[in-house]
C-alpha cells in the first residue's frame, strides 16, 4: 500500500505542474483558473503525501531505531518533508516542459511573463542606481557645502586676522606720526623760542652772565700771564677760588627759552668742569690740570658771548 501511494504522489505532482501557470512571478498577478488552481492543489497534496511515505518507509526505522526521541521525530519528518519537496520540483520541472510543448499560448504567456519580469528587475535596479547616484550627488554636495563652509571660515578668519595686524600697522603710524608731529613741534618750538624778548632772561640774569663772562676771562687770562711770566701761581689759585665762590649763583639762571637754555647748560657745565678741575689740580699739586681747566673756562665764556651777542639782535 505504502509505494502505490508513492507512485501516485510522483503521478499528481508531474499532473499537477502540467495543470499549474508556469509564468514567472511579477508585480502583475497571474489570473488563476480553477485548471490551474486544480493543479497547485495536487503538487501540495502530492508534496504531503510524499513525505509521509519517505518518513513511514524509509526515515522512521532508522531515526527511531535506537531511541524514540521527539527531537529525533521531528529532525526525520524536516528531511523528509525537504527529500519530498525537492523530488516534486524536479519532476514537476518535468510537467512544466509538457505544459510548454502542448500549449502555444502557455509558452507565450510564459515568455512574456519573462520579459516583464526582466523589465521589472532592471527598472528596480535603474531604481536603486539612481538612488544611488542622487546619494552620491548629495553626499558630494554635502561635502563641497562643508568645504565651502570651512574655506569661508579661514578666509573670515584670515581676514580678521588681516584686519587686526592692519589696525594695530596703523595704531603703530598714528603713533610714529604723533611722535614725529610732537618733535617737530619740539623742533619748532625750540627754533621759534630763539626769538622771544631778551632770550627768556630778566635783565638781571643778563647782568650776571656778563659779570660770569668777565669772570671766566680773568681766570684765562691769569693763566695766560702765569704761562708767560707776568703773573704768579697765586693769582692763577685767587681766580680758581673765584670760580668756586660764584658757582652757585650761575645755577640761578635760567631761561624761558628753550634755545637759550640749552646753551646756557653747556655753558654751566663747562663753568663746572673749570672751576671742579683748578680745584683738584691746587689740592693734589698738579699744575699741569690748570691748562686743562682753562680750556673749559673759556669754553665757558664762549657760550655766555654767544648767548649775550644773540639776545641783541
Amino acid at each position: 500500500m505504502g509505494k502505490p501511494l508513492v507512485w501516485l504522489a510522483l503521478t499528481g505532482s508531474v499532473l499537477g505542474s502540467v495543470l499549474s501557470d508556469a509564468e514567472v512571478t511579477t508585480s502583475r498577478p497571474s489570473q488563476d483558473t480553477p485548471v490551474e488552481t486544480l493543479g497547485l492543489l495536487l503538487i501540495v497534496t502530492a508534496g504531503i503525501v510524499l513525505t509521509i511515505q519517505i518518513w513511514r518507509l524509509w526515515l522512521r526505522g532508522k531515526f527511531l531505531e535506537k531511541s524514540k526521541t521527539m527531537l529525533r521525530q521531528v529532525g526525520g519528518i524536516s528531511l523528509s518533508a525537504v527529500l519530498a519537496i525537492s523530488v516534486v520540483g524536479v519532476v514537476g520541472v518535468q510537467g512544466q516542459s509538457i505544459r510548454l510543448a502542448i500549449d502555444g499560448e502557455e509558452k507565450s504567456r510564459y515568455e512574456a511573463s519573462v520579459k516583464l519580469a526582466a523589465a521589472e528587475l532592471k527598472e528596480v535596479n535603474d531604481k536603486k542606481a539612481a538612488a544611488a547616484d542622487d546619494l552620491a550627488i548629495a553626499e558630494a554636495q554635502k561635502k563641497s557645502a562643508a568645504e565651502d563652509e570651512k574655506k569661508k571660515a579661514a578666509e573670515a578668519k584670515n581676514a580678521e586676522k588681516k584686519a587686526e595686524e592692519d589696525a594695530k600697522t596703523q595704531v603703530k603710524i598714528d603713533e610714529a606720526n604723533k611722535l614725529a608731529q610732537t618733535e617737530a613741534e619740539k623742533a619748532n618750538a625750540f627754533k621759534d623760542s630763539k626769538n622771544i624778548k631778551n632770550g627768556g632772561f630778566t635783565d638781571k640774569q643778563i647782568k650776571t652772565m656778563v659779570l660770569f663772562s668777565k669772570l671766566m676771562y680773568s681766570y684765562v687770562d691769569a693763566y695766560a700771564g702765569y704761562v708767560v711770566g707776568n703773573a704768579t701761581i697765586a693769582t692763577v689759585q685767587f681766580g680758581c677760588a673765584k670760580l668756586e665762590e660764584s658757582y652757585p649763583i650761575v645755577n640761578q639762571v635760567s631761561s624761558t627759552s628753550p634755545y637759550y637754555e640749552d646753551l646756557l647748560d653747556r655753558a654751566k657745565d663747562y663753568y663746572y668742569e673749570a672751576k671742579s678741575t683748578c680745584s683738584h689740580a691746587f689740592k693734589k699739586n698738579r699744575i699741569d690740570e690748570i691748562e686743562e681747566s682753562a680750556t673749559y673756562a673759556a669754553n665757558a665764556k664762549g657760550f655766555f658771548d654767544r648767548i649775550l651777542k644773540e639776545i641783541k639782535k
